[in-house]
């Protein structure tokens, strides 16, 4: 076996080595393209990390916010025990049930 068909038998459609008369275009283009990609893929999954994190740290119900609560109460359609436990919950704040039975 020569060289020239060991060199043939490990090329497969990559340019492994510069042969005569061809450029290493093709090849460039495909790791550029790969680059680009990993890129892209790295910083949606970054900031999808990002985004569960954060909205982990804000603790608060979405659509309950203090001001709301606070209206409910003024209207009189929250009691004032009511109004406690929907104001500790739009502030993200365990109950006193939680933070009394530990868990």
């Amino acid at each position: 076996m020569s060289a020239r068909t060991t060199l043939a038998a490990l090329d497969f459609g990559f340019c492994l080595a510069a042969r005569p008369g061809t450029t290493q275009l093709p090849v460039a283009v495909f790791w550029v393209g790969a680059a680009i990609v990993g890129i892209v893929l790295a910083t949606a999954v970054l900031y999808y990390i990002r985004r569960m994190a954060v909205s982990k740290e804000g603790r608060t119900r979405p659509g309950i916010s203090v001001e709301a609560v606070e209206e409910l109460h003024s209207q009189g359609l929250l009691s004032d025990e009511e109004y406690k436990r929907a104001r500790r919950a739009a502030l993200g704040l365990p109950s006193k049930s939680e933070v009394a039975g530990g868990s």
